[in-house]
């Protein structure tokens, strides 16, 4: 094989990595490592990087083929959308949180009004530019080069946005608190990649395992890494906008808040996109739960915004907004493919039951409090015994719903 043969078998796997770090660069990996810096410092920060990119990547190399994929989403199809819409909305709470929030601050309504319009005609012209391969990853390079242009403009703005994240991390000093935290930071981000749309749709593309390594291992591991760098670096500035002192001390260049701005909104708008997309060809039938939520999520955002300058656990309003819905990734999404898409005894993938849905339900009823007590209340060694429950409910989940290719699925567990 020839240098430039080999280089155009390379080319589609490394389109899919962008593709992989842009749909996977949203609302969780732009914002949460904000608040884990500013509570838990450099080990919370660690305690989010390191297993988000490992879980990630590895769906590369559990999911052995195309074909595993397919049965992955045909079996879990309406799980597979519900993650894509609660995604969605997501974005939706977000936005209109810290968009509101910014109106009431600065007095900027017509300038707001216009970014969310440019905002929204971004996610149609993106929902429409990805329903072919080739576009969305050339959608998605752009999108990650125009990110790495944003940070190396934050690194070398003159005056430089400040104060550095370095003093974030030195306030803090290393606590036993984030270590609490790393078995359910572990499930989170190695169980819920299988059900996001995105990925199966990259890994259906790739149609080689080598080929299927190389995009997850560059699109998380080189790419997404990058995004979450660029997120702890901006965290030094930001969380003085998040911890109640309304930015004060806060230096931030117009060159560096319009570098930022377009990060987060090409980065908002991608993931809207693809994810719309998805929900509009998984082939489900319509219902009006998935739009009656996202329309919830922005009425949320725009109530919280209203009530800013209250405090809720020691929180700002849109705060506790913004961990109730991380509590999909961190409870209930896991849970779901903990107990419905894995069999550990065959080491395959199963279909789910109505035994196995009904301790699903019961499991996340039963860990709540305990996931509330660390996430909300920030007693974090809480959450050792939710994560308990969650791992042994399994004993209870009841034998999968075998079908004729049951044993040849491998097993979506690291």
């Amino acid at each position: 094989m020839t240098g430039s043969d080999a280089a155009a078998t390379r080319w589609p796997p490394l389109g899919w990595a962008a593709f992989l770090g842009a749909s996977w660069t949203w609302v969780i990996g732009m914002y949460l490592p904000i608040l884990m810096i500013r509570d838990l410092g450099l080990a919370g920060y660690l305690v989010f990087a390191v297993p988000n990119v490992i879980g990630a990547a590895a769906m590369g190399w559990v999911l052995g083929s195309p074909e595993a994929s397919r049965r992955l989403v045909d079996r879990h199809r309406n799980a597979c959308v519900a993650f894509s819409v609660v995604t969605i909305g997501y974005h939706l709470y977000w936005v209109t949180w810290l968009g509101g929030w910014a109106i009431g601050q600065w007095s900027v309504g017509a300038p707001a009004l216009i970014a969310a319009a440019v905002l929204g005609a971004g996610v149609v012209a993106g929902a429409r530019t990805v329903k072919r391969g080739g576009p969305a990853r050339v959608c998605a390079l752009a999108a990650m080069l125009a990110s790495l242009s944003a940070m190396l403009g934050f690194l070398f703005a003159d005056p430089p946005a400040g104060p550095p994240v370095a003093d974030r991390i030195r306030d803090v000093g290393f606590t036993a608190d984030a270590l609490w935290m790393l078995p359910v930071s572990t499930l989170g981000f190695a169980l819920c990649p299988y059900l996001d749309l995105t990925f199966n749709r990259a890994r259906q593309a790739c149609r080689s395992p080598a080929d299927s390594r190389l995009a997850f291992g560059l699109g998380f591991g080189v790419c997404f890494a990058l995004m979450i760098v660029f997120t702890m670096l901006y965290a030094g500035p930001m969380i003085g906008f998040v911890d109640g002192s309304g930015g004060q001390g806060v230096v931030i260049p117009l060159t560096v808040a319009v570098a930022l701005g377009a990060h987060v909104a090409l980065q908002w708008v991608f993931t809207v996109s693809v994810h719309t997309h998805e929900v509009a060809s998984a082939g489900v039938k319509s219902t009006p739960w998935g739009p009656a939520a996202v329309v919830l999520c922005v009425i949320a955002g725009a109530f919280v915004a209203s009530i800013a300058d209250q405090r809720w656990f020691d929180m700002a309003p849109g705060e506790v907004g913004y961990r109730v819905l991380l509590s999909f990734y961190g409870l209930i999404f896991p849970a779901y493919v903990w107990l419905n898409v894995i069999d550990t005894k065959r080491r395959a993938m199963r279909t789910a039951t109505a035994r196995s849905l009904t301790v699903t339900a019961a499991t996340i009823v039963l860990a709540s409090p305990f996931y509330f007590a660390g996430f909300m209340l920030r007693e974090e060694h809480w959450l050792i015994v939710g994560f308990g429950i969650v791992m042994l409910a399994k004993a209870a989940a009841g034998p999968p719903a075998m079908t004729q290719d049951h044993a040849a699925d491998p097993a979506p567990s690291g």
